[in-house]
């Protein structure tokens, strides 16, 4: 009715509910967001006597926001009678009954509907993650948790299903159920929210950032469905998996298993300030992405999503500098699931490798170029066949100050940069220098080079 006591809805009133049977003792309160929410007692099921209902009907036309003749609440045995309903300001509702369930002696029960007049999904079939063991999300809100009780970079990815995209949230630990369905957890630390591919969040967890509490950091997980209607597959990853620098072989570095076609893996790699390095990816089969993560300059939890990286590549060569010394995060992720292998190879000194004509040609070191030089300087040589090179930069006194370590190379002219500077960080100084090629660990060719500085 309008203040002038004027009907606004249709003439005679508009239907709630219309069910078969009574209909008893309504309630009615206002909704703030422009409706007026009525509950009462409904007798349409007489097997198991009176159930409680509930409709939202707007104040502008008085329609009806929920299912025809009301939403369920409860319609348990016994009689559930005179409901009280109150608004929860947001379009839903809270109701309370008396419930007849237990017998002649009446209980209270109540029960919370929704915006869309629905009884909320319940915090419930929270999973505990082992460690690089996939599992499946099916539900649109999956929950997690998982233990990191080693100091070591961490990681926990949802790969989605074609056509399916998936988020994923951490949230503080301990408090799965305590906050509202879907998000359940209390405290929010990190999420990922990736339109497509793997969405992942990492955390740093090594001495001097992040004291780990007794009994490990383990925190709740919501896997959500954003999107399409396929499942997800979620894995943690937090082990001790360090890559070495400057390495060779088969296995050095941050190296897969074979076939391997879970989520993500994650490993830590120690990188000095101020000095270039050169990552090189290598992989097979699956579409494999690597990416780098830097630690947090100061002390305190560290936890960021996938989007926060220094890179992420698929191509084979990468440059980084480090801007301070510290253990930074590598993560490989497998984006389609398909079995796979990858090898990561961090080499220190190297900004660039140039294939040259790809001819043999005759085994020593060509050229130093610039010469003389004010920062990095190119070393070019030739190898007649394939071979291990190492290259060194010695000064007067016969001292090596800097290095190009060894690495295999194909036959053919080849030329690597050297960025002027020591494995420790610090600047070759000023002066006169000699450049060695060793092949196979034995001296075959030297060149004379001046520092400017």
């Amino acid at each position: 009715m309008s203040g002038a006591a004027a009907a606004m809805w249709t003439a005679n009133g508009v239907a709630v509910c219309n069910a078969a049977a009574d209909q008893l003792t309504p309630s009615i309160v206002a909704d703030p967001t422009g409706a007026a929410i009525i509950s009462w007692s409904d007798l349409r099921t007489t097997a198991n006597g009176a159930d409680i209902y509930a409709q939202r009907l707007t104040l502008a036309a008085g329609a009806a926001s929920w299912t025809a003749n009301g939403s369920l609440a409860c319609d348990t045995t016994g009689d559930q009678v005179t409901p009280v309903v109150i608004s929860d300001g947001q379009g839903g509702a809270g109701l309370v009954w008396r419930d007849f369930r237990g017998g002649a002696v009446a209980d209270l029960y109540a029960q919370r509907l929704d915006t869309l007049g629905a009884v909320p999904a319940l915090c419930t079939g929270m999973v505990t993650l082992a460690e690089s063991i996939p599992v499946t999300a099916t539900n649109t809100n999956s929950y997690f948790q998982f233990t990191q009780d080693e100091y070591f970079w961490m990681g926990i990815g949802i790969r989605p299903a074609t056509g399916t995209d998936w988020d994923l949230e951490m949230y503080t630990p301990y408090t799965f159920a305590q906050a509202a369905s879907p998000v359940c957890f209390l405290g929010p630390i990190g999420a990922s929210y990736q339109s497509s591919g793997v969405d992942f969040i990492v955390g740093d967890f090594n001495p001097g950032f992040t004291d780990i509490p007794v009994g490990g950091f383990i925190p709740g997980i919501r896997a959500a469905r954003y999107s399409g209607s396929g499942t997800g597959t979620v894995e943690f990853d937090g082990a001790a998996n360090t890559a070495t620098t400057d390495c060779s072989g088969g296995n050095c570095g941050a190296t897969s298993i074979n076939n391997w076609s879970q989520v993500l893996d994650v490993w830590d790699v120690r990188l000095f300030a101020n000095q270039v390095y050169t990552f090189d990816f290598t992989k097979t089969g699956a579409d494999i992405h690597f990416l780098l993560f830097k630690p947090p300059s100061g002390g305190g939890t560290y936890i960021v999503p996938r989007s926060a990286r220094e890179f992420d590549v698929t191509t084979r060569f990468t440059q980084y500098t480090p801007t301070f010394t510290g253990w930074y995060g590598i993560v490989l992720t497998n984006e389609d699931g398909v079995a796979g292998t990858y090898q990561v190879k961090t080499t220190t000194g190297i900004l660039t490798t140039d294939v040259g004509d790809g001819g043999a040609q005759a085994t020593g070191l060509h050229g130093v170029v610039p010469n003389p030089a004010r920062g990095a300087v190119r070393f070019q040589f030739a190898l007649e066949r394939p071979a291990e090179v190492s290259l060194r930069v010695v000064d007067m006194a016969g001292r090596v100050v800097g290095e190009v370590p060894a690495k295999t190379w194909g036959a053919g002219a080849w030329s690597v940069l050297w960025d002027g500077h020591k494995k420790s960080g610090e600047q070759v100084a000023a002066g006169v220098y000699f450049v060695e090629m060793l092949v196979n660990g034995q001296r075959v060719g030297q060149s004379r080079m001046a520092l400017l500085r």
